[in-house]
């Protein structure tokens, strides 16, 4: 790759992922793909929906675009670079609003239309329901590289919408670099959010949730701690909206707890210190997974159901609906027999997750022209 900018430095590369969020799973993830940039000798720059927050995860701030009046800047900022990584998460589907897919792959179509070379890194791909969406992800991304997917399922539907793709597997597996103080604590660690509802543009704009969607989540988890003789430790991915639906179940239940708001650097290990998992956040059964901890995974989003199969069920995926007690006992049960595979599947994940790194480093060693 022939770097746009001065001779000597490295060739400037462009991240387009959900970044600067309040998220913590994507800020993982960024955090990642940055990282993994920057240990190939390239100059990173992430797109960000908030320069200051993502200048404290990453220690540069990157370029804003949230809204369309963002556009020119972003723009300016594309001709700079000399590649993009568009990834990894969960960017192509349209579950989380009509809105998802234009937003991401427009980014994109920026950079093919300036003729950038690009490469989709760890990507989730769940639900694409709207002829528009399916359209657009053909059009938009074809001419990559190289696209490395993070389970079957999402290479299975990416290539029903027309692209080819590898297996990888998420960036946030195989980093070396989190921060998980070892040791064990007598909680089960349970990440909960609002699912996602038909029609819903946003997760802020979602309706209150009902008092029986809370009674009956908040009587799945207080079952599974009795039974594990646990107290709970309820952990905030995105603190603005799972901290007080966490309140609202922390009160429902009779089992001691305590609630936990932790940062980027501190997450996985607030979840993988705990004897188990229930959790409806992606990156807390990975979490999980890093430190071979038995878990249940809430089913709220096809990624959730996508995981569990790749792990061959070993940590099994619950249907969000009404949750039932007896079944999310039951599930846990299965989950503690089946902890003595999660290892093996680890390996197997962080062997996959090299598909990742080999992508980053082609595209920063490709020759530009």
């Amino acid at each position: 790759m022939t770097p746009a900018g001065e001779a000597g430095r490295g060739p400037r590369v462009a991240i387009a992922g959900w970044i600067g969020s309040t998220n913590l799973g994507d800020e993982l993830i960024a955090r990642a793909v940055y990282g993994r940039l920057t240990e190939l000798g390239a100059e990173p720059l992430a797109i960000t929906i908030d320069p200051q927050r993502t200048g404290a995860l990453l220690g540069a701030a990157g370029v804003e675009h949230h809204r369309i009046r963002d556009t020119p800047g972003l723009i300016r900022a594309l001709r700079s670079v000399d590649g993009v990584v568009f990834g990894g998460g969960g960017l192509v589907q349209d579950e989380t609003g009509p809105l998802n897919l234009p937003f991401h792959l427009g980014r994109l179509a920026l950079g093919r239309v300036l003729r950038k070379p690009w490469v989709g890194v760890g990507l989730g791909v769940g639900t694409v329901s709207r002829r528009t969406g399916r359209q657009l992800v053909r059009r938009v991304m074809s001419g990559a590289q190289a696209i490395t997917v993070r389970d079957p399922a999402s290479q299975q539907r990416l290539l029903a919408l027309g692209v080819e793709s590898v297996l990888a597997a998420d960036p946030v597996v195989a980093w070396p670099e989190a921060e998980e103080p070892p040791g064990t604590d007598d909680v089960l660690a349970v990440s909960v959010r609002r699912p996602n509802l038909p029609g819903q543009r946003t997760l802020s704009s979602a309706p209150p949730l009902d008092e029986e969607w809370l009674g009956r989540m908040s009587g799945a988890i207080e079952a599974v701690a009795i039974d594990l003789g646990l107290g709970v430790r309820f952990v905030a991915f995105e603190a603005d909206q799972d901290g007080d639906l966490h309140r609202r179940l922390a009160e429902r239940i009779a089992v001691e707890s305590e609630l936990v708001e932790p940062t980027v650097d501190t997450v996985l290990g607030a979840v993988g210190r705990a004897s188990a998992v229930f959790t409806m956040r992606y990156h807390g059964a990975i979490a999980a997974l890093r430190r071979g901890r038995p878990a249940i995974l809430v089913d709220y989003s096809p990624k959730m159901a996508d995981l569990s199969a790749d792990l061959a069920q070993a940590m099994p995926a619950l249907p969000v609906g009404l949750p039932d007690a007896g079944t999310a006992v039951e599930a846990m049960n299965r989950a503690v027999s089946r902890a003595g595979d999660l290892p093996g599947h680890l390996d197997r994940l962080v062997t996959r997750e090299a598909a990742n790194a080999a992508t980053l480093e082609a595209l920063v060693a490709t020759d530009g022209g």
